[in-house]
């Protein structure tokens, strides 16, 4: 807004105008080359103001699709951690059912003994809670992901919060089963009651939610 003002206006006058919005002004008499020039330097600083403004989302466009390319990257890294150590697990598991059949079939003491020692350090090591290795690296991607979930959602178990942090890696239930030893249907169940308690309608992307957290 350019303002026209009488010749005798004041400055307090100018003032008020110029808070209302006003962006600069010409007195009466009013020249008509000094009035053209005035709009076009107006124009010019609003183009000008626009261009920058559109150059800013461009760049922030640019600099969240980064981050977000990054934090796929270290999701899908995830993701990949967790199945390799379920397998690890599962793998140990099978070595030692061999191993327990080898133990009942032979008869030397000294073997015996030492299948024995093999087998306790093998379920030493399988009992190592894979998921608290798990929880550690999640927690260093999405910080604050358990404790931020759990204070608005109370109503959260652990293994629903469990659930949460592989449904927000976008895995898909299978791979989950394979990581908690839990049934494709106790799972569905789990994520029927985990959708309850966040409040979400059956149109509501339970993956698009949790990843607020």
């Amino acid at each position: 807004v350019i303002m026209c003002t009488g010749v005798m206006t004041t400055s307090d006058n100018l003032k008020i105008a110029l808070e209302a919005g006003a962006v600069d002004y010409v007195r009466k008499p009013i020249d008509k080359i000094e009035l053209i020039a005035r709009i076009k330097s107006m124009i010019l600083l609003v183009n000008s103001l626009k261009d920058v403004e559109e150059k800013k989302q461009i760049i922030l466009k640019q600099e969240n699709e980064i981050i977000q390319n990054k934090l796929d990257k270290k999701n899908r890294e995830l993701t990949s951690y967790a199945l390799l150590l379920s397998k690890k697990e599962n793998e140990i598991i099978l070595i030692i059912e061999k191993i327990n059949k080898i133990f009942k079939t032979t008869t030397d003491k000294k073997i015996k003994k030492i299948i024995r020692e093999l087998i306790i350090e093998l379920q030493q090591n399988s009992a190592q809670n894979p998921w608290d290795e798990f929880k550690k690296h999640f927690e260093e991607v999405h910080i604050d992901f358990f404790q931020n979930l759990s204070q608005k959602f109370p109503a959260l178990t652990q293994n629903d919060l469990k659930i949460c942090a592989f449904i927000r890696l976008n895995m898909v239930t299978k791979e989950i089963s394979l990581f908690t030893k839990q049934s494709i249907k106790t799972l569905e169940m789990t994520r029927y009651r985990i959708r309850k308690k966040l409040n979400l309608s059956p149109e509501d992307s339970l993956y698009n939610f949790l990843t607020k957290f």
